[in-house]
């Protein structure tokens, strides 16, 4: 068991904590098993959620305070409303671990929420299962590996049909609205008037 130390910087922090549960997955030699994370304090929880969207803390953390507020009108809710929404979230967290990586979907990662703060918590970490053997290096199974990357090109092919859409979109409303776009209808005026 190791204990990680975890600095939250303000009131309702969300802390990407993924690479610090991959040090403890290196650390502790973990090949195939579980990792299990555990928040001891009450307005602490653990979760994991898209890290790579710079908007997923804000959105993540304006859901709760809609749901659970602080302040009812003028009442304020009590201190007991933190404590509520970490226990919501949850104060456990279970990783697979397979060849010796994390395995984490397209995007996924780690988070730790203090709905109180600023504080320093101690999130408790154990591992169970299969260890590395002396030499061997970390390497995610092969169809995991694939299922990501299967993630990531159907992420890829809805960005290129979300743009061809939206071209189509601007080139027939240009073609619509000539009045407004006369650049684009100069050639053909002057073809007209040859």
């Amino acid at each position: 068991m190791k204990k990680l130390l975890i600095s939250f910087t303000k009131k309702d922090n969300l802390k990407d904590i993924t690479d610090i549960v991959k040090e403890y997955i290196t650390e502790s030699r973990i090949k195939n098993g579980i990792v299990s994370l555990y928040a001891p304090d009450t307005t602490v929880g653990l979760t994991m959620i898209d890290v790579d969207n710079a908007k997923a803390e804000y959105d993540f953390m304006q859901r709760w305070g809609h749901i659970m507020p602080r302040y009812d009108g003028m009442q304020w809710t009590g201190p007991a409303t933190s404590g509520l929404k970490a226990s919501a979230v949850g104060k456990t967290l279970q990783i697979m671990v397979a060849g010796g990586e994390m395995l984490l979907g397209l995007h996924q990662g780690v988070v730790a929420i203090d709905f109180e703060g600023p504080s320093e918590r101690a999130i408790f970490a154990d591992s169970y299962g299969e260890k590395l053997e002396d030499g061997e290096k970390a390497k995610a199974p092969e169809m995991f590996s694939e299922y990501v990357a299967m993630l990531r090109q159907n992420e890829i092919d809805e960005e290129e049909e979300t743009k061809r859409i939206v071209e189509e979109m601007r080139r027939e409303y240009r073609e619509q609205h000539p009045e407004l776009f006369p650049e684009d209808h100069q050639d053909k005026k002057e073809n007209k008037d040859n």
